[in-house]
């Protein structure tokens, strides 16, 4: 299984590079992890972007600070 991991938006300081780089090293083991970190001048071109990654079979996950929390276990119920 291929993980696309789509990180818009943002320029990460070196905490932040840290803790993608442990989470990679993590996932590296089970699974083939890539990183996109995609830019834009607007929100609509941004939005572009991100849906050109997004193939029309993926299932996609949307992690929004104005979400809901989930714990593992409602996380594998909602897969």
């Amino acid at each position: 299984m291929k993980i696309l991991i789509i990180s818009p938006g943002k320029n990460y300081d070196t905490s932040v590079k840290d803790g993608i780089e442990e989470y990679q090293k993590r996932l590296d083991k089970r699974f083939q992890v890539e990183w996109n970190f995609p830019t834009a001048d607007s929100k609509e071109g941004e939005a572009k972007v991100i849906l050109k990654l997004i193939k029309k079979d993926d299932f996609a996950i949307l992690l929004d600070e104005n979400g809901k929390d989930l714990d593992n276990q409602k996380l594998v119920e909602v897969l």
